[in-house]
């Protein structure tokens, strides 16, 4: 059996680092766990499962080859989805290499690229006002959550589940009176109140069980001040709907909307 394992992905073009070695955020969540965010991490059309579909399909075992196991490779992705720069770091002889070089090589270019601030968080950027924090199963939401302000906007929860990074919510804080003025709990009360009628320290915690993840990695953005007067409502809808076109579904802990 010959295995291809990709080593690592980068991304190239206008504005992104061509490094491999060099990451846009490296951030410590405990004394065993880093988490490493990549500006603009590419995806392949129908995720891991579509792409090792693909591999499988077209990876042909070379008959001059006797050899079995894994192959690492490191490639770029451009901006427009498109495979370039392809290196073998590690093969099992000169035929398993060939392979893999051609297979990584005729990848379709349609890479997605998106996460963090591709253009789903781009409506985020402007938000001066944010912050994030980790939440890990020996929290106290009311701690870790004590510095964010009582003021309205919308929140994102990621889950980092084995070197994983997936949204998993999108909520608001605040409604919007006729007369102009905030009700209902704003960010700090949004967070630290109740999901599904527990207290969102006990669901998090009990979501962090439920998917083996070894942390949240929460971030928050007050979207209405003087500056920028934009109702949490307007933002997460636009948020939900560019999930959506992504992916075809919610976020996992967002049931409806």
């Amino acid at each position: 059996m010959l295995t291809l394992t990709f080593l690592s992905i980068c991304i190239t073009g206008a504005g992104a680092n061509t490094s491999c070695s060099q990451l846009n955020e490296i951030k410590q969540v405990n004394d065993t766990t880093w988490v490493i965010f990549i500006d603009k991490m590419p995806e392949y059309p129908g995720g891991e499962f579509a792409l090792n579909e693909f591999i499988y399909k077209k990876l042909v075992y070379p008959k001059e080859s006797h050899a079995e196991g894994k192959v690492y490779i490191c490639f770029s992705v451009s901006e427009e989805g498109k495979v370039k720069e392809v290196r073998v770091f590690r093969s099992l002889d000169p035929y398993c290499y060939k392979e893999a070089f051609r297979i990584v090589s005729k990848l379709p270019i349609i890479f997605l690229l998106y996460l963090k601030s591709d253009f789903m968080f781009d409506q985020l950027e402007k938000y001066q006002n944010n912050g994030h924090f980790f939440f890990m199963k020996g929290n106290s939401m009311e701690e870790v959550a004590k510095d964010i302000p009582d003021e309205p906007g919308v929140y994102c929860v990621y889950a980092l589940v084995r070197g994983h990074i997936e949204l998993v919510y999108i909520g608001k804080s605040g409604k919007l009176e006729q007369d102009g003025t905030f009700n209902g709990p704003m960010l700090n009360q949004c967070i630290n109140y109740k999901k599904e009628g527990i207290k969102r320290d006990s669901f998090f915690k009990s979501m962090i069980t439920k998917l083996g993840a070894d942390a949240l990695d929460i971030y928050w953005y007050v979207t209405f001040d003087k500056k920028h007067p934009d109702l949490p409502a307007f933002v997460e809808a636009i948020l939900l709907q560019r999930h959506y076109d992504i992916y075809g579904r919610l976020p996992l802990w967002n049931k409806s909307f």
